[in-house]
C-alpha cells in the first residue's frame, strides 16, 4: 500500500504571536475589533492597565470589555542610597589618605649614574654617508 507524501505539509512563514496586542489608550482597545467567539487582550504603553474584550458566539451578543491594573510582584529595595554614597566616599577619602602617606614616606634621593653604562638612546645630529 502506498502512503501519500505532502510535500508541503507544514506551512511556512509562520510569525510568532505576541499574548498582548499593545494600545496607547483605553479607547484605542475598546475600538479594537475582535471576531466571534475570541478574547483578546491589550497592554497599554502609556498607564498601567491591561484591558480584555470577549465577543460571543452570536451576533447578538454584546462586547465584554474588562479593565485590569497590573502591579509588580516584587518589592522596592530598601536600600538609603544616601547612606551607602556616604559609605563610598569614605572609603575613596581612606584611599587617597593611604596614597598620599605612601608618597610622602617614599625616598626622594636619586640614584647615582654609573659612569660606565651608556644611555639606552644615542643623539647624533650627523649622519654617516657609505
Amino acid at each position: 500500500m502506498q502512503y501519500p507524501y505532502y510535500n508541503n505539509f507544514y506551512p511556512q512563514n509562520q510569525q510568532i504571536q505576541t499574548p498582548y496586542v499593545t494600545v496607547r489608550s483605553e479607547a484605542e482597545a475598546r475600538n479594537f475589533p475582535v471576531g466571534f467567539g475570541n478574547v483578546v487582550c491589550f497592554k497599554d504603553e502609556t498607564a498601567p492597565y491591561i484591558y480584555t474584550k470577549a465577543m460571543g458566539f452570536s451576533q447578538s451578543d454584546k462586547p465584554v470589555f474588562e479593565k485590569y491594573r497590573r502591579e509588580d510582584n516584587e518589592p522596592a529595595p530598601d536600600v538609603d542610597y544616601r547612606k551607602e554614597i556616604d559609605r563610598l566616599w569614605g572609603e575613596i577619602n581612606s584611599l587617597k589618605e593611604r596614597r598620599n602617606e605612601h608618597n610622602s614616606n617614599v625616598s626622594t634621593v636619586s640614584p647615582k649614574s654609573n659612569g660606565n653604562v651608556k644611555p639606552k638612546v644615542q643623539h647624533t645630529t650627523e649622519f654617516e654617508r657609505p
